[in-house]
């Protein structure tokens, strides 16, 4: 058996460079801006990091059939003018598009297919049919933040009832204008008026 003799190893000595005052300051800049850059990438949403759903809530404050009010009777096949205010808050979705439909019957209409307001009443106006068959009919609402209003008319099917069309067969029109009278003709029975003589 040899035995064999360990040498110790030496001692590793890094020895680090002297840095001028320039290199001092353009170390301490990069550092700075390493530091700055990792500060600003915490603002920015990162992949790992959930995005916040945009939130929606629309709400009708009023509504007016033909100016009438919310609940009217129409003959069948009318077509009325539904006016509506409503408040359509969007969160979490800047410039995003809201539609509202109204339906009554089968009969789906869309009332808007905008960008709403950032606060306040969106007004909107839709001709609605009513239906042919006499009856009562609930005029009813959806909303919908979508690309298009064929959402917001399907979903209006199981929506808020808002309204309400009294479809009657014999329902009278609004009231005409009252025809002008004529004037007043000289009735042939009187004694004409003359004028005095003057002398």
């Amino acid at each position: 058996m040899t035995s064999q003799t360990r040498t110790p190893a030496r001692p590793l000595t890094v020895t680090a460079p002297r840095y001028g005052a320039l290199a001092r300051a353009t170390l301490r800049r990069a550092l700075i801006a390493i530091v700055a850059a990792q500060g600003l990438t915490a603002c920015v949403d990162s992949p790992s990091r959930p995005k916040k759903t945009p939130g929606f809530n629309a709400q009708v404050m009023r509504v007016s059939f033909d100016g009438l009010g919310q609940r009217i009777e129409v003959r069948p096949g009318a077509t009325v003018v539904a006016t509506l205010d409503a408040v359509l808050a969007v969160e979490n979705c800047d410039g995003c598009r809201t539609q509202m439909a109204l339906i009554v019957g089968d009969e789906a209409a869309c009332a808007f297919d905008a960008v709403p307001a950032a606060a306040g009443t969106t007004q909107a106006e839709v001709t609605l049919t009513a239906p042919d068959a006499p009856g009562r009919y609930d005029v009813r609402f959806a909303a919908t933040l979508n690309d298009t209003c064929g959402g917001a008319e399907q979903s209006a099917h199981g929506g808020p009832v808002i309204g309400q069309l009294v479809v009657v067969a014999g329902a009278s029109a609004p009231d005409p204008e009252p025809e002008p009278r004529p004037d007043p003709q000289p009735d042939d029975n009187r004694a004409p008026v003359l004028a005095p003589l003057q002398v």
